[in-house]
């Protein structure tokens, strides 16, 4: 099973946030330090550590960094 995966970031903290299958080519082309705008993931947790999970109707954008 294909899986694509990023380690996301804020003031808070890191999150991994996954992309399993079809899903998976929506975070293919991101490198680090870009920023993103996450809509309608699923938080999720496995054996303690919290991470974030792609579903069919998340979106994730590529924010333009402005001055």
């Amino acid at each position: 099973v294909r899986r694509t995966d990023l380690t996301v970031a804020d003031h808070t903290g890191e999150l991994k946030l996954y992309g399993w299958r079809t899903l998976s080519k929506i975070l293919e082309g991101f490198s680090a330090g870009d920023r993103i705008i996450l809509e309608s993931v699923e938080v999720q947790s496995y054996e303690g550590k919290k991470f974030l999970n792609l579903k069919n109707y998340s979106t994730v954008e590529k924010k333009a960094i402005s001055d």
